[in-house]
């Protein structure tokens, strides 16, 4: 499903602003160049889980170290907080004329520090060390 979260972006890009040829150009787009980081931390959080965690989640083995528990709570931070994040900025139209990329990226990187605070903070008061019985 990433990759077809991938395509269909980079399908929406070329929809509405055409061919980009250079990174300059990209970064004229403060907006969109934003929304692209944030899908983009969305894609590698989607690997990381993918790697670390999917299998122990499918098979109901949560059965995690603390480090793995803080590592969990940090993806899930970053997982929620980039879609959200995107969603967000998806709709700010009304803020492109007063922020620049500086703006939107700080923007981003706020929800990407709530994030990860809730989740690592969150991550301290979850016992993964017993199974989960259905």
């Amino acid at each position: 499903s990433l990759i077809f979260l991938s395509i269909s972006g980079f399908a929406v890009v070329y929809i509405d602003v055409g061919f980009i040829s250079s990174f300059q150009q990209l970064f004229s787009y403060a907006k969109l160049t934003t929304k692209l980081l944030s899908v983009l931390v969305i894609i590698m959080n989607g690997i990381v889980i993918h790697l670390f965690f999917f299998k122990k989640i499918m098979t109901h083995a949560f059965v995690f170290n603390k480090k793995q528990t803080q590592l969990f709570g940090i993806t899930a931070g970053v997982s929620l907080s980039s879609w959200l994040s995107a969603m967000f900025i998806g709709k700010a139209k009304i803020l492109i004329p007063y922020l620049r990329l500086k703006g939107f990226m700080m923007i981003y990187l706020i929800y990407l520090l709530m994030g990860v605070s809730i989740g690592l903070v969150s991550s301290f008061f979850i016992n993964f060390n017993n199974k989960i019985n259905d």
